[in-house]
């Protein structure tokens, strides 16, 4: 493994690999893995996402056929949601929705339009200008209704800003994360068969957690923006996939 990735970077001509290694992207939306003559092994998959050109090569991904939007259906009555469902924020104001088994009634969250049950995929948030958020991912049958713990055991892989400084992973006990930056933009990837959830600082592809399991069933984006605590956490979390 080593060899070929030494083989690669030994290339005289590694940074024109978009003519050499890249097919041609599809114009569709939502990034799954980076093409080329990669094959599935993680470890080079991993290279390329902890190298410094990985600007470059996350604009090179494959995608899948539907864009990455929230789902109205599972979402807090509390949440506004972007016209183009791709931005959430929290609102005093309830509205009057239908209180269907998808929809969280107690925590202000909403979920992705779509799950994965396969493969690799990568998506990004913007969390800047916000003291409290929530994300990370959920398993289909996870409960959405009433109060309780939400951690790995119940099948929700998460990371949380609190008070503006205080970064936890909730995984099946709560890790507190010692950032020496602030993020303004999250990169989730989603390793569904190698079964890891890693958050990234989207800016410079900073490490920031792994969450390690096994999944079974169909996993969902998860966003929580958190109250707006009467307009100082009235900033929306943002979806981006890669527009190619």
């Amino acid at each position: 493994m080593g060899q070929i990735i030494m083989d690669i970077i030994d290339r005289d001509e590694f940074r024109d690999h978009g003519e050499r290694y890249m097919q041609p992207p599809e114009k569709v939306v939502l990034p799954d893995v980076i093409l080329g003559t990669c094959d599935d092994s993680r470890e080079l998959y991993n290279y390329f996402l902890h190298h410094e050109d990985w600007n470059e090569w996350k604009c090179n991904m494959r995608t899948v056929p539907s864009p990455l939007t929230l789902d109205p259906d599972t979402a807090h009555p509390n949440l506004i949601l972007s016209e183009d469902l791709t931005s959430v924020r929290h609102d005093y104001i309830i509205q009057l929705l239908p209180d269907n088994p998808k929809r969280f009634d107690y925590y202000v969250c909403v979920l992705g339009s779509e799950g994965f049950n396969s493969g690799r995929h990568y998506w990004e948030v913007e969390v800047k200008n916000k003291i409290a958020w929530d994300v990370g991912v959920t398993r289909e049958s996870s409960n959405r209704k009433g109060c309780f713990k939400m951690s790995a055991k119940q099948g929700y892989w998460r990371m949380m800003l609190s008070n503006g400084k205080e970064y936890t992973a909730e995984d099946s006990l709560s890790v507190d994360l010692n950032l020496t930056v602030k993020p303004l933009r999250l990169g989730l990837y989603l390793d569904y068969e190698g079964g890891e959830v890693s958050l990234y600082n989207a800016d410079n592809m900073s490490h920031i957690y792994t969450f390690t399991d096994k999944f079974t069933e169909r996993i969902y984006p998860y966003f929580c923006p958190n109250l707006n605590y009467e307009g100082k956490n009235a900033a929306p979390l943002k979806l981006f996939h890669l527009k190619l």
